[in-house]
C-alpha cells in the first residue's frame, strides 16, 4: 500500500532493538502483533552505529577486522535476543544488523515494512536528553505506523487511546487500531 492508503492489516513489523529494557519490550509486543496478525515477515532490527566506528578508527589504531567482530557480536547478541523473544512471544522475529547512521538505517529498512515497533528510551539517556530519543527523531522522518512501547507487554492490548487531529495521519491511526488491538474493550 502507498503512504496514504488506510491500512487495516499487518504483513511485515519492523522491531529495533538497541538491547536495552524498552527495546527488548518493543521486540516481544512486534512478536506477540505478529502472531496476532498472522504477519508473513517480522524482523528484528540492530544498528551499528557507523559514525562510532569511523571516528574509533581516526582516533586508536584500530585492527581492520575490528567492524566485522562488532557485527559479528551483535549478530551473536541477536540471534539470542530473537530466540528469547520468540520462547516468550510465540513468533519469530528474523534478527537483521546493519551498519550506519542509525536513524537512516531504520528508516530504510522501515521503507520494506508495514509497521515499526521501537522501545521509548534507549540505552543511552544523555544523548536521548540532548536530542530527544530516537522514537521522538524517526516520528518526524517517516509516514509509516510507529508503535512506541514502554511496557513489558502482559497480553494483547485492551484500551486504545488514538490522538486526532482530522488529518490523513489520524485517519490511518483509527484505522490501524483494530489491527494493532484486535481484542481491545475501549477505543478513545
Amino acid at each position: 500500500p502507498g503512504e496514504t492508503e488506510t491500512m487495516t492489516y499487518i504483513q511485515t513489523i519492523l522491531a529495533v532493538t538497541d538491547f536495552s529494557v524498552h527495546a527488548l519490550h518493543a521486540a516481544e509486543r512486534a512478536a506477540l502483533l505478529a502472531a496476532e496478525s498472522g504477519a508473513r515477515r517480522a524482523t528484528l532490527l540492530h544498528v551499528v552505529e557507523g559514525s562510532w566506528l569511523d571516528s574509533l578508527k581516526r582516533l586508536v589504531n584500530v585492527p581492520t577486522d575490528v567492524e566485522q567482530r562488532l557485527v559479528e557480536e551483535a549478530r551473536a547478541a541477536l540471534a539470542k535476543l530473537s530466540a528469547k523473544v520468540q520462547s516468550h512471544a510465540g513468533a519469530a522475529l528474523a534478527p537483521e544488523v546493519r551498519v550506519g547512521h542509525v536513524a537512516d538505517e531504520i528508516l530504510a529498512s522501515v521503507a520494506d515494512h508495514e509497521l515499526l515497533a521501537l522501545g521509548a528510551r534507549g540505552s543511552h539517556p544523555v544523548r536521548e536528553f540532548a536530542l530527544g530519543t530516537m522514537a521522538q527523531r524517526l516520528l518526524r522522518r517517516t509516514a509509516r505506523p510507529v508503535l512506541v512501547v514502554k511496557r513489558k507487554p502482559a497480553g494483547a492490548y485492551r484500551r486504545v487511546l488514538v490522538a486526532v487531529d482530522f488529518s490523513p495521519y489520524a485517519a490511518r491511526a483509527f484505522a490501524f487500531t483494530p489491527v494493532i488491538a484486535p481484542q481491545a474493550a475501549e477505543i478513545c
